[in-house]
């Protein structure tokens, strides 16, 4: 009889610890008839059918990041007809980084999670915002609009406990995602050798980072009892 432990907390990763618990003991007493392999393509089968969302989710994200570098930046282009105060740059810089790491979480959470889902939802607004401060910046009512919202989601994360856990989870998330891009950009740059490569593969690193980071503090904060399995593995 293959060992419990491994599947169950495979599942657990992709769905809470007692419906994964559910799964492989209803897939074990299968397996007593039907064989070890008929267990390891149901387990494969049903590692499917809960990532399916994830995996959509990613591609979904990939195309976000796609979608933003493909715009016109106006803020770095040489053609660009408003350019921000020489002091206000590295403040834009850090909105364009942000900018380009949200356009990667929040169409990945909407699909992952759906749009009821407040991570998603904080996700696409702060998305939004971001995306339109940094195209519209120099319009004064833009600024007040985006300064109001941005207020409001602050006061909305401070009085209720679920935004409270997704302005967290969306933080950190945004961190960790754009500090392993950076780690990795700094990597491309210590080797000749590998600086191609690197350069080549950092948007699929972005994603990957992004999507990993915001799949785990969601679980972490909206589903904590699919942290860990209630088996111990077999000697």
């Amino acid at each position: 009889m293959p060992n419990a432990f491994w599947p169950e907390w495979i599942i657990a990763r992709l769905t809470d610890r007692s419906r994964a618990a559910a799964i492989v003991g209803d897939l074990f007493e299968g397996a007593a008839e039907q064989g070890t392999v008929w267990f390891w393509l149901s387990v494969t089968g049903i590692l499917l059918s809960l990532s399916w969302r994830s995996l959509i989710g990613s591609v979904t994200g990939f195309f976000g990041l796609y979608f933003v570098h493909a715009l016109p930046m106006p803020l770095y282009s040489v053609h660009a007809v408003h350019r921000p105060p020489e002091l206000w740059v590295p403040f834009f810089g850090f909105l364009g980084a942000l900018c380009m790491v949200l356009w990667v979480a929040a169409p990945y959470a909407a699909v992952r999670y759906g749009f009821r889902d407040s991570f998603a939802q904080l996700a696409l607004m702060l998305c939004a915002l971001v995306t339109t401060v940094i195209f519209y910046w120099w319009i004064p009512a833009v600024d007040v609009t985006c300064l109001a919202v941005a207020l409001s989601i602050l006061f909305c994360s401070g009085l209720f406990a679920e935004w409270r856990r997704a302005f967290l989870a969306l933080a950190v998330a945004l961190a960790l995602g754009l500090g392993g891009v950076r780690f990795i950009w700094e990597l491309s740059l210590v080797s000749a050798t590998l600086s191609s490569r690197i350069r080549d593969s950092l948007p699929l690193f972005a994603v990957a980072l992004q999507t990993t980071a915001c799949g785990w503090m969601h679980r972490l904060l909206f589903q904590p009892n699919q942290q860990g399995s209630g088996i111990e593995p077999a000697a």
